[in-house]
């Protein structure tokens, strides 16, 4: 009886000393943070990936937004919609940002919620507020072999992020070895804040001041031949781009739109596209056949049909929204149609 009392108490202790350990847990950085979540989400353990974001809300303020953003998700997919909106009203009260779009699918189960009207529009006027208050920037990419003392012209490529973008993290995507050896590359970065970090092209005449300002300012920094200027984007970002190219608010040859979305604005038209035959314009529209914006791609297609602009159209199978496996080569043939004229 004796030694099964001292193993009972061995047990405890153990569990005692286990249990300590894990609610006393602490981290050096918020990447070890980061990486325990992203395992306990995988494993679907939501409660648990909870209580590690709720452990260090006070250790890393710097990473709020990405903490109260993640468990808004997290308590939204546990049913516990009253806390979602309590880490996005805690956020909000921070001036922190986030990325909410009109129909978006992800807090469908908040919708009905009077209280998650209120907080989409106080998450609207903070993001107008942050934008007035930010200016459009740009990173230039000179080719391989550039020199500004050579007095040689180079094409300019322009590159727009997409919605909740930015300039930095996506020169990684959009890339290829003729961009690389033949074009300056100019990935321009919209004012509109939509999140940390996050920026889009929501207000169509607001881009088209900043990506003019940034073109302006590009041409007289740099050697750019200005009759060979192409323009493209992803996303919301491809959407821009069309929208710059068709209604020739800089002077571009031709436009290449990766998976465009965001809605087709008002003025794309048979007649505005038209004009833009006149005045040569060629470009691509490159998508996947599981794009949720397929459709409107598809009607702008058609309208490039009927105004006879030279264009490709391509569908990738099997593909959804995002950067094909193949971009590179196909940026690379998307730039051949343009200049070579096939």
């Amino acid at each position: 009886m004796k030694k099964k009392m001292i193993l009972i108490s061995m047990v405890l202790f153990i569990f005692l000393i286990s249990y300590g350990e894990k609610m006393e847990k602490k981290y050096s950085n918020f990447s070890e943070v980061k990486n325990e979540v992203t395992h306990l989400f995988k494993q679907q353990k939501y409660e648990e990936a909870a209580s590690v974001y709720e452990s260090v809300l006070k250790q890393f303020p710097e990473e709020l937004s990405t903490m109260t953003w993640d468990l808004a998700i997290l308590y939204k997919m546990l049913g516990k919609f009253e806390k979602s909106m309590d880490m996005f009203e805690y956020g909000l009260e921070r001036k922190i940002t986030y990325p909410l779009w009109p129909g978006a699918g992800l807090f469908a189960p908040l919708e009905t919620f009077d209280r998650f009207k209120k907080i989409k529009e106080i998450n609207a006027q903070l993001q107008a507020e942050a934008t007035a208050q930010t200016e459009a920037e740009v990173v230039v990419i000179t080719p391989e072999g550039y020199s500004d003392s050579d007095q040689k012209k180079y094409p300019l490529f322009i590159a727009l992020h997409g919605w909740n973008g930015d300039a930095q993290s996506f020169q990684k995507f959009w890339k290829s070895t003729k961009t690389d050896k033949e074009y300056i590359q100019a990935f321009v970065q919209s004012s509109q804040v939509i999140a940390k970090n996050g920026f889009g092209w929501t207000d169509f005449q607001l881009g088209r001041k900043d990506i003019t300002k940034i073109y302006k300012k590009v041409v007289q920094e740099y050697p750019v031949d200005t009759q060979q200027v192409i323009i493209g984007g992803f996303s919301q970002g491809g959407q821009m781009a069309l929208d710059i190219a068709i209604h020739n608010i800089i002077p571009t040859i031709g436009f290449v739109a990766l998976k465009p979305g965001g809605g087709i604005p008002d003025d794309f038209n048979l007649e505005a596209v038209k004009k833009a035959v006149q005045r040569g314009l060629r470009g691509s529209i490159i998508t996947g056949e599981k794009d949720h914006s397929l459709e409107d791609q598809k009607k702008m297609a058609k309208i490039f049909e009927q105004a006879k602009l030279p264009h490709q159209f391509i569908i990738n199978k099997d593909q959804g929204h995002w950067f094909t496996t193949d971009f590179s080569q196909q940026l690379e043939n998307a730039i051949n149609h343009i200049t070579n004229k096939k």
